[in-house]
């Protein structure tokens, strides 16, 4: 649920929506017919419909380029005979020694591969 809260996300999430809601409006314009000939209740109806489906689609999958980045991982080995977390950092040591707080992201697969 985090990258619900993230301002970037919801961002990028309604820009797509609306972007796919254009696209399909106009998809369903008829060329050649008159503005006024055109169905504007379905076309209206079908286009949220479709900003609706982008929206979940976001929130299921994410977008790309809205991650939060991480500082590490957290790498479980569990090889031998005990588990054994492993701290895989993105910078030397040194960078992180002013920093009061580090985000990281545990490796799942590495718990799914060894099990």
């Amino acid at each position: 649920m985090q990258k619900l809260v993230n301002v970037e996300f919801v961002k990028a999430a309604l820009t797509r929506a609306v972007k796919t809601m254009a696209q399909t409006a106009v998809s369903l314009m008829t060329i050649g017919q008159a503005v006024t000939a055109m169905d504007w209740k379905n076309i209206v109806t079908i286009s949220v419909g479709a900003g609706v489906m982008s929206i979940l689609t976001s929130i299921a999958t994410g977008i790309p380029g809205t991650e939060t980045p991480t500082d590490g991982k957290i790498l479980i080995d569990n090889s031998g005979d005990r588990e054994v977390l492993r701290l895989a950092l993105n910078e030397p040591t040194d960078y992180y020694q002013n920093k009061k707080s580090l985000t990281l992201e545990l490796d799942a697969k590495s718990i799914l591969e060894k099990k």
